[in-house]
């Protein structure tokens, strides 16, 4: 299992992957210290990396995250264009490549450590491991689905708007490209 580094995200995947469990499957979490044990609890396995940004497994996740969102702009009284120009300079962040780079080197690590024969991903971006490794994914979406409809005449999904705003589809696609070239090279 492969999710963003999110609260609702690993909420989400944490409710699809109970069954699984109940029927006698394996599941292992790749996670950020921050989650240390948080899912352990409920006797799912955890492979756990240390992020960039060191933190501790003392730190509440949600409360990490929403942090992060303040931070950057993506919570508060700010107008939808406001939210997705932050947004993409979230994303378009030297320090969100970098934790690309140190989350993909986690995949890396446990997809040859536990072999998995499918993984499921909750996350805006598959990890460039994930793709390479020619192992079978699931993609989850606790996303709001606007996140990946990629459809100029569509608002950018967690934008609160009704309206399109050109500048998200356009950066966010040339996110994607870059991103992907830059695990390429």
């Amino acid at each position: 299992m492969s999710a963003c580094n999110e609260a609702g995200h690993l909420n989400a995947v944490t409710g699809e992957t109970l069954e699984l469990k109940k029927r006698g499957h394996r599941v292992v979490f790749v996670l950020p210290e921050t989650w240390r044990g948080k899912l352990a609890k409920h006797g799912f396995e955890e492979h756990i990396y240390q992020t960039e940004k060191p933190t501790s497994a003392n730190e509440h996740p949600g409360k990490h995250n929403a942090a992060v969102l303040f931070e950057f702009k993506m919570l508060g009284n700010y107008t939808p264009l406001e939210k997705m120009q932050e947004l993409v300079k979230i994303f378009d962040s030297e320090h969100h490549l970098s934790e690309i780079k140190v989350n993909d080197k986690a995949v890396k690590a446990a997809l040859e450590k536990y072999k998995p024969d499918v993984i499921i991903v909750d996350a805006h971006s598959l990890s460039p491991a994930i793709y390479a490794s020619g192992i079978p994914w699931i993609k989850s979406c606790s996303m709001n689905p606007l996140f990946e409809m990629w459809d100029s005449d569509l608002p950018p999904g967690g934008s609160g708007s009704a309206e399109k705003i050109c500048i998200y589809h356009d950066n966010m696609l040339q996110f994607r490209y870059y991103t992907f070239r830059f695990f390429s090279k």
